[in-house]
């Protein structure tokens, strides 16, 4: 392998970790002219990016920060597209698949508080937050498994 040196006045931005997060921004800024130089120590530890699929998940997020629930909501709208394009550059398929997600309440309190917050959240918003509150019934015919 070869290196070459690189110095302050070749690059303009340094994102340094190479999961989904870090190569999404360095593939945006490159996109958008940007000299970007990416480090990454490898693939071997188990990190947010891969423990959280990009940190680009919808449910609940931004409870009490509209503009970050809204940023979150952009971010989550626009990954089919970015997979596609991925896919068609590369002949990779990152298997995007954007099912939703489920929070499980212990009790009927608990429950009701989350009701609470996500209606709040997507009053707050003023804009389209679909939910939906299921009972256990409902859990276990979608997930037979549950307890």
């Amino acid at each position: 392998m070869t290196r070459t040196m690189t110095t302050r006045r070749d690059l303009d931005t340094l994102v340094i970790g190479g999961g989904v997060v870090g190569l999404s921004l360095a593939y945006g800024l490159a996109r958008a002219g940007e000299r970007v130089l990416l480090l990454d120590e490898g693939d071997d530890a188990y990190r947010a990016a891969r423990g959280n699929f990009g940190l680009v998940w919808v449910q609940g997020k931004g409870l009490g920060c509209p503009a970050y629930a809204r940023w979150t909501m952009q971010s989550a709208a626009a990954w089919p597209a970015f997979a596609a394009e991925l896919h068609e550059r590369t002949g990779v398929d990152v298997e995007l698949s954007q099912p939703g997600g489920m929070t499980m309440c212990l009790d009927e309190a608990e429950m009701a508080d989350r009701g609470a917050q996500l209606t709040r959240l997507r009053d707050s918003l003023q804009q389209a937050y679909p939910f939906e509150m299921l009972d256990a019934a409902a859990v276990r015919r979608l997930i037979p498994q549950t307890g």
